[in-house]
């Protein structure tokens, strides 16, 4: 009784902090003044003098007074208490049985749950009683108080369990396991990678032959140094296409797998070095796993002439668990930023509907078999349930018990995408193969009896290194190469957009509809709608953009061979409804620029 007393006292005081946090939270809201605050009354006014309260909160500063007072003795206490009752904590303290787990799990819940009640109130009455934009800074800050407490929790609780945390993820990586999975995926991995070399080399040569590089986040000094060409870019595909084969059949394979995963890291990375970005940053992440693993134990030509005993070994878990952890690291990251930048309105507004209308019309208006933006509900629902898979997934496959079920949601959420919006994320579902057991398909005679529980620590701190690493360009969101953010798609998306529209004309004079011929040829127009929309603001705020246009034209034209034949072009900046319909409403915005004549 008395550990799960502690454990409900500990869940009652973030309760008590989630109370405040909204109090003070409606009082910026009730003065109107939520996106004018400076820096200091963000976080709630702590040091703020008289004069400035009542600046800030002219009609309840006196109010703010006692509330201020009584968070500071609160934070104060908390710390005070945790510091004397520390080992205390830890020693008393269990999250053993389910029973602790589920309360810790249902009182995360009914918060949530609070909070949606306190939005769905707030969205009734924001038109009426608020500005709109005061509306849309409350709800944005109602979510990122969830986010602040549920994280802190868990810190906290990790804090208070570290040694059994701590325990537990040595066991997660570290168990001696059967050396034939990993084996099974270097051979998979190379045979995927002779596919990308290959299919690279056929869909992205016009672009790396285009004469203007743009840097990435945090390589501007680097980007002039880096040699590209077609010739360069080929060579090294067929190089790493060699190391490929090395790799299947396992000859010289340490070796081998690194100079793959230079070549694979060359060959993704520098296509997005002209100004579009493709998130295939997985594959090389695992290609450099994998070159620091073992994974040539067996199933190689290296390992039938070495004749080396093996043994069950730690070196054949921890890099697929990297793999999974890595995964993990791309759905949290997704979900938090959905609600930190866009709050709740990202599933229960109007913009969960527009954003799959967006899609379609960034696919030619073409429509699904059924129309789920006439079931607005639905989506709405399915878009926080989306939020919250993400933010849990790490616990799912942490999970022997939940792991298999949060895969296979996984897979069928990526190909519901696919079927509605277009967006199957093949890449990601490529490298589910992970979660396959293979240890447990081989015969039983060549399972291993012997166990090593050592292992190598160097290649497994490097490989943990990877995945801080990304961890840290997801968590402040930084879009780079060959670490970086996964897409998040946390944008609130308008009733309206604008995008670029060609008009073009043929040496003959007869206009030729660029779309149209982009649609006949399978051109994803939508791979390149954030490269749109880059150019679009830039252009609204007066910057010159004649030639990135022009080198966006250049990408239309090496993908739609008809295109060769325009002889004059004029862009325009246009604008119209997102929904299907709207595409009998597109009007101008403004000539953005004359590519050729």
């Amino acid at each position: 009784m008395l550990k799960r007393k502690g454990l409900q006292n500990q869940l009652g005081f973030f309760g008590i902090l989630n109370a405040v946090y909204l109090i003070l939270l409606t009082i910026y809201v009730s003065n109107n003044l939520l996106w004018q605050l400076p820096l200091k009354s963000l976080i709630w006014g702590l040091w703020a003098t008289q004069s400035e309260l009542k600046v800030w909160f002219p009609l309840m500063y006196l109010a703010v007074w006692p509330i201020r007072l009584a968070l500071l003795a609160l934070i104060v206490f908390a710390i005070r208490w945790i510091h004397r009752n520390q080992e205390k904590l830890r020693s008393n303290l269990t999250f053993n049985s389910r029973k602790d787990y589920q309360s810790f799990v249902k009182q995360e819940g009914l918060i949530l749950l609070l909070f949606l009640v306190i939005y769905i109130i707030i969205y009734f009455v924001t038109n009426d009683v608020f500005d709109a934009e005061i509306g849309f800074r409350f709800q944005v800050w109602l979510a990122r108080g969830w986010l602040f407490q549920l994280i802190f929790q868990t810190v906290f609780v990790g804090w208070i369990y570290w040694q059994r945390v701590f325990r537990f993820l040595k066991d997660f990586l570290l168990y001696p396991s059967q050396p034939y999975s990993l084996a099974i995926l270097r051979i998979l991995f190379a045979i995927w990678c002779i596919w990308i070399y290959t299919s690279k080399m056929n869909t992205v040569l016009s672009m790396v032959s285009l004469p203007h590089k743009v840097p990435l986040p945090g390589w501007d000094f680097i980007i002039d140094f880096v040699p590209i060409s077609t010739e360069i870019y080929t060579c090294v595909a067929y190089v790493g296409i060699a190391f490929s084969f090395l790799v299947i059949i396992g000859l010289k394979s340490r070796l081998a797998l690194v100079i793959n995963a230079l070549c694979i890291t060359y060959v993704i990375t520098v296509p997005n070095l002209f100004g579009k970005l493709w998130h295939e940053h997985l594959t090389i992440w695992v290609g450099w796993i994998l070159a620091l693993s073992q994974c040539y134990s067996v199933f190689s030509l290296d390992a039938r002439m070495a004749q080396k005993e093996v043994t069950q070994s730690p070196d054949y878990t921890w890099p697929i668990r990297l793999i999974w952890l890595q995964l993990a690291v791309i759905y949290f990251w997704a979900g938090f930023y959905k609600l930190w930048d866009c709050g709740f309105d990202w599933t229960l507004g109007q913009s969960m509907v527009n954003q799959i209308q967006l899609e379609w019309l960034q696919h030619y208006d073409k429509l699904p078999g059924i129309r789920i933006d006439q079931f607005p509900v639905f989506l709405k629902v399915a878009g926080l349930g989306v939020i919250l898979f993400e933010l849990g997934y790490v616990l799912l496959i942490l999970s022997k018990k939940f792991r298999w079920p949060a895969a296979g949601a996984a897979l069928v959420m990526h190909n519901i995408f696919g079927m509605f919006v277009y967006i199957p994320f093949y890449i990601l579902q490529v490298f589910y193969v992970v979660f396959i057991d293979f240890n447990k398909w081989v015969p039983a005679s060549w399972k291993i009896k012997k166990a090593n529980p050592s292992g190598s620590s160097r290649a497994l701190v490097i490989g943990l290194a990877i995945v801080l690493v990304n961890f840290v360009f997801g968590m402040f969101s930084i879009d780079s190469y060959p670490f970086s953010a996964y897409p998040k798609y946390a944008a609130i998306v308008p009733n309206e957009v604008q995008y670029i529209h060609f008009e073009a004309f043929d040496t003959k004079g007869n206009l030729i509809d660029v779309h149209e011929i982009g649609q006949q040829n399978g051109f994803r127009w939508e791979s390149y709608g954030w490269l749109e929309y880059g150019i679009i603001q830039d252009y609204l705020h007066g910057t010159n953009v004649e030639q990135r246009v022009a080198d966006y034209w250049a990408i239309w034209r090496a993908h739609n061979p008809q295109l060769q034949s325009v002889n004059s072009l004029t862009a325009y900046v246009v604008q119209r409804p997102v929904s299907p319909e709207g595409k009998l409403k597109t009007e101008r915005v403004g000539l953005i620029s004359i590519v050729l004549h």
